[in-house]
C-alpha cells in the first residue's frame, strides 16, 4: 500500500521489473534486486474517493515503447494491470492523499 501526501512530489519515472544480469549489475546488486527480477505483472488498485486529476493531480504517467506517454487517473476502484519489464511509469505528484494497493504477480521461470 503506497500513501503520497501533498508534500510528497510522486515517484520517478522507472520499470518494476529489472532484466540486468549479474555481469552487468554485479553481485551484490544483483542480490539486492532479486525481489525485482521475477515481476511478470503490476496490478494497482487505486483507492481515492472523489479524484480528480484537474484538481488533485497525482496521475499515473506510462511510457509503452512506440507510443506517446499517457496518464491514468487515480480514480477510486480503478484497477490497472501491465507488464513489470515493458511500462514505464511515475507518479505525479499531488494536491491531495493519493492511496493505491500495488501487487506484483511474478513469473514461474
Amino acid at each position: 500500500m503506497a500513501r503520497y501526501t501533498p508534500q510528497k512530489k510522486g515517484y520517478d519515472r522507472h520499470l518494476d521489473r529489472c532484466a540486468l544480469g549479474l555481469e552487468e549489475l554485479g553481485l551484490l546488486e544483483w542480490l539486492r534486486l532479486s525481489d525485482y527480477r521475477g515481476r511478470a505483472l503490476t496490478a494497482i488498485l487505486y483507492l481515492n474517493d472523489n479524484w480528480s486529476v484537474a484538481r488533485d493531480g497525482g496521475a499515473l504517467r506510462c511510457w509503452i515503447p512506440g507510443q506517446e506517454p499517457f496518464d491514468v487517473a487515480p480514480t477510486g476502484g480503478r484497477l490497472v494491470i501491465f507488464e513489470s519489464g515493458l511500462v514505464e511509469h511515475a507518479v505525479m505528484a499531488s494536491s491531495a492523499d493519493r492511496v493505491a494497493l500495488t501487487v506484483w504477480i511474478n513469473s514461474v521461470d
